[in-house]
């Protein structure tokens, strides 16, 4: 009996022990550029998947927490700036559009299901984006504003959207076809809203809106994708209720 005890728990440390191996493996197979990215990715997207489908109060604090840091961030960067209180005003509706605009959606039915089909859309066009633009490279997307961005990358995300929108359509009311076009479209918008954060930095001259996230820059720079497409969806989810 003690010797079958024995053996399961070998057997048990040897499973942990092949799983950590794989796992570091796994790690030091990825490219540089994704490296970087995967680790604090692993620990932001579970965790932004549990706050959303925590209670409506717990959420909003954590928009107004998001809302606060990015706050911070704007003056940060827009501080050397003559007409201070332009750029101030601009940056609040900056950050607040699309603040209020999910805590609005998370306030609806399905509310959480919704954010959650989003930000696996935004996810998904950063991750295609990046790793396609990568890898096949091409004409640049809008070289004077973001070098790095390719056409090829703007593909990549649209068809990695596309697939999430065919995945989750099943959580909804409309049809696939629907979801798998309009993520799509939410992808294009999403590159549009990352655009229009890389030329606000730009125009400060910054490289990133901060550091608070290891490899990934500050708050600003993570959410950005979220900047146009949330309303968007806001206002889509306002004006009909036959699609969610």
């Amino acid at each position: 009996m003690v010797e079958q005890l024995k053996d399961k728990v070998l057997d048990k440390k040897s499973i942990e022990a092949a799983g950590k191996n794989f796992f570091e493996k796994l790690i030091n197979s990825l490219p540089d550029y994704l490296k970087k990215r995967f680790i604090p990715a692993l620990i932001m997207m579970p965790s932004a998947i549990i706050i959303i489908y925590t209670t409506p109060l717990v959420f909003e604090l954590f928009i107004i927490i998001m809302a606060v840091l990015m706050a911070f961030e704007w003056i940060t960067i827009a501080k050397t700036e003559e007409e201070t209180n332009m750029w101030r005003m601009l940056g609040l509706i900056y950050i607040l559009v699309p603040c209020f605009s999910l805590a609005y959606l998370r306030s609806t039915t399905n509310g959480s299901d919704i954010i959650l089909w989003l930000c696996l859309v935004v996810w998904a066009t950063d991750i295609g984006g990046l790793v396609v633009g990568v890898n096949v490279g091409g004409p640049k997307l809008a070289p004077t504003i973001s070098p790095n961005k390719t056409w090829s990358g703007l593909g990549g995300g649209v068809l990695a959207s596309m697939f999430i929108g065919l995945i989750t359509s099943l959580m909804f009311k409309e049809g696939a076809m629907f979801f798998i076009v309009f993520s799509g479209i939410i992808a294009i918008i999403e590159q549009m809203s990352d655009l229009l954060e890389s030329k606000f930095k730009r125009y400060f001259g910054v490289k990133d809106s901060g550091n608070l996230i290891p490899g990934h820059g500050g708050i600003m720079d993570r959410v950005d994708g979220f900047t146009l497409t949330a309303p968007i969806v806001a206002i889509l989810a306002l004006f009909s209720n036959s699609i969610f």
